[in-house]
């Protein structure tokens, strides 16, 4: 009985370190346009609005230019 509430706690644990808010602390962010995580620059215009939220507070920004990465 006693393991298995250790697993349960381990794995408690676990899913706390993993939640997006946990992660915004650690210092990422989150860029979101309509909705939708952005992945990649493709379905992104000059123009567009994002929304990056961050641990502490939103920032809205503008798409003014957009690059595809480079290959090493």
């Amino acid at each position: 009985m006693q393991n298995s509430k250790n697993e349960l706690t381990m794995l408690e644990k676990h899913i706390e370190i993993m939640s997006p808010q946990h992660v915004l602390k650690r210092g990422y962010s989150i860029t979101m346009h309509d909705g939708k995580a952005v992945k990649n620059t493709e379905n992104l215009t000059q123009g567009d609005i994002l929304k990056t939220i961050l641990f502490e507070g939103n920032i809205e920004s503008i798409v003014t230019n957009k690059e595809k990465p480079t290959e090493p």
